[in-house]
């Protein structure tokens, strides 16, 4: 899998909101996963890792630990684009279509 370089995933249980966020720290070269709870006084934890692998096991680790707890993804961005984006229209489907 091509390595991203930032990763949002939220998630939600009745009106409670949590993120996980993975990025890179380009000074560093090292990649932060953190999560936050979103409330008045936001508490966060964050974990570094060396690797793009390290990153994405801790983010899906923590997405699965949050689906276990009974929160509900809404939310999953790549690059700052959805991970699911919506299907092409059938015209722009059409003028890519290159066969004969």
């Amino acid at each position: 899998m091509k390595e991203w370089k930032t990763r949002t995933t939220r998630l939600v249980r009745d009106s409670v909101k949590v993120s996980v966020m993975s990025f890179m720290i380009e000074a560093a070269k090292r990649w932060r996963t953190c999560f936050m709870v979103h409330a008045e006084d936001n508490p966060m934890v964050s974990y570094e890792g060396l690797f793009w692998s390290d990153a994405k096991k801790c983010h899906d680790n923590l997405v699965h630990a949050m689906e276990l707890m009974g929160y509900a993804v809404f939310s999953e961005e790549i690059d700052a684009k959805k991970k699911r984006p919506r299907r092409r229209l059938p015209h722009r489907a059409q003028k890519n279509n290159n066969l004969p």
